[in-house]
Formats: structure tokens, sequence, C-alpha cells
């Protein structure tokens, strides 16, 4: 008789486990993407995530810790938005969703303030090919507790890859967008890609749009030619939004900068961005535009026109976690530059306004308070206004000359046919050091030793941030086997340019042909530490590892180049470390 209620007692046991491995089966987690928050209101908040497969769900949310109410998804679908409605404004909400049996971590989230609260919001961009950063950065920003984030542009490498969507921007950016509602401003690398307009909340589906918060303005522009020069129908509405716009506070989000002291003074397109819209937000009093495009940090003085007694700040707020570009020479309208990851957080309460830029350390970079019902106040902040009418851009023969002729032959490799036009860009513009940059490396890629010297020195004068003129100098050395010498200006490059990994590679490179394979090492962890999802070095390192027989280690870093390799086409590196995944793990 015991034996047989034993017996029982084990089917029941073992009837359990196997429901609750079935259980756990059943819900594996389904979340490709999100859950996270779009379009914020004061009765309204929309919880948006993709599945990894077509699947229908539920949002359970209520005021506090509560989850006492909930919302269906309308149907089956990989992409879901399901709009939680009749909230209560300036409320805090908790959420959970639950796809296929499983449920995803609470969340919380605040709605829209009601009229006369203060509230604060982040702006931050070009985060696409520095996830580590950009992880940091979100995650800084979640601790801020902003009412809401901007992101403006280059979110990822190419838009049109899917998987970069995940690698560089939802998953670094999980925890921030699952509490804190992103709106985005559409940058050049996303390529105006379906996966843009799938995964956000844009009103009629345009990468241009507005709305309003508790006495402020915000503007999205879309500075894609396509869309801002080859069509007026933004441009149409831009101005028809700002006529009708009677905010205390209005505040544009782009992706070109119109005013910068970074790689893009001498484009074309930041010119023409620049002399279409800088009248329009003008005369239309805007206060501030954030821009990125260009890796740095950079507060520009208010700028208007001599018959206006309005003038607009510009920020370059291009520095959130992608590798950083040099600053050139600092320009007159320039009155803050600073070559440091970081995002902008911008208080409003009434009149009042406080700008901080916020480094990845959360130390504050720079920032002003200007309180618009105070004469003093207003005043000091247009102490410094620049005229437009006296910034003077690069004429368009040295645009052409430098940027469109001379840059371009360099990129292809055609180094004697790029000297004369930067030359030329040079003799016309002096100030030009990123010509003479340039002319130094197209003289060390052809061993001339004196002109390389001659322009890096002159470059490194104009500007001391540019790594060209340094890098060229350790290729001359590099040509002439003279490596302690060739380090050494790898080393100067590194110092102005710590946040990419090229001239530790090249050191490292060094080593390894010197055979100092212990030193090479220590330089390749050194690079990837600097930028750890650069699939290149740690395929370089593998095949290091490999060479000095330590498989083990070899192992991981081809299994790194394989997890960190989002290109769209898989190349022979790729291939090989797939390969050599297999037979190292045998």
């Amino acid at each position: 008789m015991m034996d047989q209620m034993k017996k029982k007692q084990i089917i029941i046991l073992f009837v359990i486990i196997a429901s609750i491995f079935g259980c756990q089966q059943k819900a594996e987690n389904p979340f490709v993407k999100g859950p996270y928050l779009q379009k914020l209101g004061q009765t309204e908040m929309t919880v948006v995530w993709e599945n990894d497969t077509t699947y229908s769900g539920e949002v359970f949310y209520g005021k506090g810790e509560n989850l006492n109410l909930t919302a269906e998804t309308n149907g089956v679908s990989k992409i879901q938005k399901v709009v939680l409605k009749n909230l209560e404004a300036e409320t805090e909400y908790s959420y959970q969703v639950e796809v296929n049996g499983y449920r995803s971590s609470k969340y919380s989230f605040r709605t829209a303030v009601k009229k006369g609260s203060p509230f604060s919001f982040a702006a931050y961009g070009d985060n696409k090919g520095g996830p580590f950063n950009h992880k940091k950065i979100a995650d800084l920003i979640l601790s801020y507790r902003p009412l809401f984030v901007v992101n403006n542009g280059d979110m990822v490498e190419r838009g049109t890859v899917y998987k970069q969507w995940d690698k560089l921007f939802f998953t670094p950016a999980h925890e921030m967008m699952a509490e804190i509602p992103l709106v985005p401003a559409i940058g050049n690398h996303e390529r105006n890609a379906e996966y843009y307009y799938n995964y956000f909340c844009l009103p009629d589906n345009k990468a241009w749009h507005s709305f309003d918060i508790n006495g402020a303005h915000f503007v999205i522009v879309n500075t894609e030619p396509k869309y801002l020069f080859d069509s007026n129908e933004q441009i149409n509405w831009l101005k028809n939004d700002l006529e009708q716009n009677k905010a205390t506070w209005t505040f544009v989000f782009e992706h070109v900068p119109p005013f910068t002291s970074g790689g893009n003074y001498y484009a074309n397109d930041r010119v023409a961005v620049k002399n279409l819209l800088h009248p329009i937000y003008e005369k239309y009093n805007v206060d501030m535009v954030i821009a990125g495009h260009d890796h740095h940090y950079e507060r520009s003085k208010p700028i208007g026109s001599r018959k206006s007694k309005h003038a607009v700040t510009y920020i370059v707020g291009g520095n959130g976690g992608t590798p950083m570009r040099y600053i050139g020479k600092q320009r007159d309208f320039s009155f803050k530059v600073s070559r440091t990851f970081g995002f902008s957080l911008i208080d409003i309460d009434g009149s009042n306004l406080r700008f901080r830029e916020i480094s990845i350390n959360n130390k504050i970079i720079d920032e002003f308070t200007l309180d618009k019902n105070d004469p003093k106040s207003v005043n000091e902040y247009l102490k410094n206004k620049v005229y437009f009418e006296d910034i003077k851009d690069p004429s368009k023969k040295v645009r052409k000359l430098y940027r469109s002729v001379g840059r371009r032959a360099y990129k292809k490799k055609k180094y004697a046919e790029a000297i004369p036009p930067l030359k030329e860009a040079f003799k016309l513009d002096p100030t030009c050091g990123e010509a003479a940059g340039l002319l130094a490396a197209c003289y060390a890629k052809l061993g001339d030793e004196k002109n390389a010297e001659k322009y890096a020195n002159k470059a490194i004068s104009i500007t001391p941030l540019l790594p060209d003129s340094y890098e060229a100098m350790a290729e001359i050395y590099k040509k002439k086997k003279e490596y302690k010498k060739a380090i050494e200006w790898y080393k100067k490059q590194y110092k102005v340019q710590p946040d990419s990994p090229g001239a530790l590679e090249d050191i490292a490179n060094i080593y390894v042909n010197q055979k100092k394979y212990d030193q090479a090492i220590d330089t390749y962890k050194k690079a990837v530490k600097v930028l750890p999802n650069d699939w290149e070095l740690h395929f370089n390192l593998a095949k290091l590892y490999e060479k000095l027989n330590m498989k083990k280690e070899a192992l991981v870093e081809y299994q790194k180049t394989v997890q960190w390799f989002y290109d769209e086409n898989k190349n022979d590196e790729y291939i090989t470390s797939m390969e050599k995944i297999k037979e190292l793990s045998k």
C-alpha cells in the first residue's frame, strides 16, 4: 500500500515538474525590441514592441504600482502599438506587457505635465557607431527622469540593415525608452528606411511634425535634401506651423547643423541648410535649434540679424556615443566647443530656461540660464549676439576644391590628383587646416617626407585636434622603418582622438611586424576597450592569438567578430570567423 502511495506521489511530482517546464517552454521571451514608449500626452501614452513572430498582446497598467487596467492589441502583428487612453495628466503609471504567456519587466512612465508645471527634456544624437557609450548615456538620461527625450538622428550606421536597429539603437537604449518616451529626428544614416517609419509613431507617417507641452513648442525638421530642397511641402508646413505658434518657448530638432566648427563647416549641405532655415527660425522667434551630424558638442553665441531683437542659439549635439570627429578652427559664432560624449538637458519653468550639457561621466560641460521676463537676464544672454549678416561661410570655390574635388580624390586613393585642388583651397582659405591636413596625408602616401611634414605642421598650428596630420607623420616614419618615431606620432594621434582605436591598431600592427607579440596583444586589447563593437579589431586579435597557438583566446575573439559584424553582406572575414569558431570549438 505504501509503495503504491509513493508511486502515486512520484507520478504527481513528475506531472507538476513537467507542467512547470512546459509552461517555461511556452513562455519564452518573444520581445525583439521593447517595450518602449511613444506619443507622450496628458491623457494618452503609446506602448510599442516588436515580437519574434506575429502575436497579439496585452498591456497591464495602472496608477502608481497598480496594474488593474488592461489594453489589448488590435489583432496579431510583429510590431504592436497599443494606445493607453483616459490617463490623468502629470501622473505616474506602471505597466507590463504580456505576449504569448510571457510578461515583460515592470516599467513606469509619467504623463505630460499640467498647465503651469515645470518639466525637463533631454536631447542627444549620433550614437550609431558606439553602442557601449550609447548605453551609458541612455542610462544616465534615465537617471534624470526627463519628461521625454529627442534623438537628433544617425541612430544606426545604415537604416536599411535590420539587425543594426537592435544592436546599435534599441538594445543600448532599452531601459531608457521603456520609461521615457523618445521622439526621433531623422538623420542621413537612417537612409529614409522603412524601419524608421515602422518603429516610431510619426504623425501622418512623416519625418517632420510638431507638438506642444505646457508653453513650449517642439518642431522636428527633416534636413535630408529630398525633403528640404527638392520639394516645398515641408518648408510650407514649417512656416505655417511656426506662424501659428504662440508658445513661450520654441525648440527645433534637426540633423544637419546650420552652424558648426566641426568637419561639416566646409560642407555644401550645411551652408544650404543655414541659408534656408535660419531666416525662418529668426523670423518666427525660434529660441534654440538642436542638431547633430558633427560628432562633438558645440553651443553657438545667440545669432540674429541687426534688424531683429531676437536671436537663436544653435547646439551641435552629435556626441551621443559614436566615435568623435575632430573639431576644426573654432569659428567666431561659436561660444563653447567640447570633444566630450554626453547629452543636453533643458529645464522649463514658465519664462525660465536652464540649459545643461552633461558628459557621459555626469559632469556639466556647459550651462546657461535665461528668464524671458527679466530684462537683465535677456540682456546678459544677448550681450554675445553675433549678427547673421557678418557670418561669412567659406566660398563656394573653396568648398568645391577642398571637399568635392580634393577630398573625394583622396578617398579614391588618387593622392597625386588630390594635391593641386587641396593646395588651391588652402591658398584661398588659410584657415582651412583640413586641406593642409589632407595635403600632409597625400604627401605621406606618396613618400614625400618634406612636404608631408610641412603641411602637417601647418595643419597642427590651425587645427591641433585634426588627426590627419599626426597620422601622416607616422606614415612617413613607418615607411622609413623608423618604428619608434612612427609610434610616437601615432600616440600623438591617439591623444587628440582618444575615442577612436585607429592609432592604437596601427601601433599594434607595428608590434606584430616586429614580432613583439605581447606588446601587440596589449595594444589590441586597449584598442578593443576604446571601441568594443569594432569587429575588425576582434578579428585581427583572433588571428594573432591563433598564430600564437592561444586557441581559447582566439575562439573568444572570433565569436566577438561574428557578434559585432552587422554589415548587410557577409564578407570573407565573417565567413572565416564562422569556420574558425567551428574548428576551435571541437
